[in-house]
């Protein structure tokens, strides 16, 4: 490697006079201008959309039922409690008394 001595001039002033490669003012009027306009997208919805919303439901859908189901299942096995146990209940008192 050759190794030289650059020597930098220090130049006042705005830099207007300056000599500058034109590949900037290129590069300047090839970038995308910028529109302070939002642009708005509307995207149509898909029946695939759709089915997913359908299917979202679904879950809930199925804890209320399993919660009714319970709740009846409850009720039934009071009411079977009730017409077995509470007879015998009362017929051991009758013999106490």
């Amino acid at each position: 490697m050759n190794k030289e001595n650059k020597k930098l001039t220090i130049v006042s002033g705005d830099g207007k006079d300056l000599e500058i490669s034109p590949v900037y003012e290129h590069l300047k009027n090839e970038r995308p201008k910028c529109n302070k306009k939002p642009t708005h997208i509307v995207v149509p919805k898909s029946e695939e959309d759709n089915k997913s919303e359908e299917d979202s439901d679904k879950p809930e859908q199925n804890r209320t039922l399993i919660a009714l189901i319970f709740i009846r299942l409850y009720k039934v096995q009071r009411t079977l409690y009730n017409l077995i146990f509470f007879p015998f209940l009362v017929v051991n008192f009758t013999k106490i008394t």
